[in-house]
């Protein structure tokens, strides 16, 4: 499933609904995967990282809005496409074990 994402203070961060599938899996089971990669015509510049880790779910108070203010800062058309409400919304905080990386 693919997500807009931010790293900041060596965490990785992402809103979804709180409904939404990820959700109720990482809230069953807190391991998570994330894969970032970059595309290319030509195979030989194929790129990317996974980082695995332990997921947190951020439902609201001061964390929620801090997270939520620094994926407006990336992506700055998010808060007027698709606002992140406390309350509708959750901010999925990625504290990464162990990272792997490909074609870099």
């Amino acid at each position: 499933m693919p997500i807009c994402a931010v790293a900041t203070a060596g965490r990785i961060y992402f809103a979804s609904d709180g409904r939404s599938r990820k959700v109720r899996n990482l809230r069953a089971n807190p391991h998570a995967a994330l894969a970032f990669d970059r595309y290319s015509e030509n195979w030989k510049q194929l790129a990317g990282v996974m980082v695995v880790g332990t997921s947190t779910i951020i439902d609201q108070g001061a964390a929620f809005r801090r997270a939520r203010q620094a994926l407006y800062r990336k992506y700055r058309s998010y808060a007027r496409v698709s606002p992140i409400q406390e309350g509708e919304s959750v901010i999925v905080c990625i504290t990464p074990t162990n990272s792997y990386s490909w074609g870099l």
